[in-house]
């Protein structure tokens, strides 16, 4: 489980900053990478003339989607 979610088998799925994967016996692990939540911070500003006007969730969600394109560079 991913967030609480069922992941079908076999299927990929990219882990954000803070995400819970959950094992079978109750085990239970954070994905803890902050330079991800501070390289999406740090996309959300650069864009943020393009995204005005838009609520923080969207914001989020084009970042991510820009940093699962581009990557993470560094810094």
């Amino acid at each position: 489980m991913v967030n609480g979610k069922n992941m079908p088998k076999k299927r990929v799925r990219l882990l954000n900053h803070l995400d819970r994967i959950g094992f079978a016996g109750g085990i239970i692990y954070v994905f803890y990478y902050p330079l991800l939540n501070v390289h999406t911070k740090k996309v959300m500003e650069a864009n943020a003339e393009e995204n005005e006007g838009l609520d923080e969730e969207t914001k989020q969600q084009q970042a991510w989607s820009e940093i699962q394109e581009t990557g993470i560079a560094d810094f």
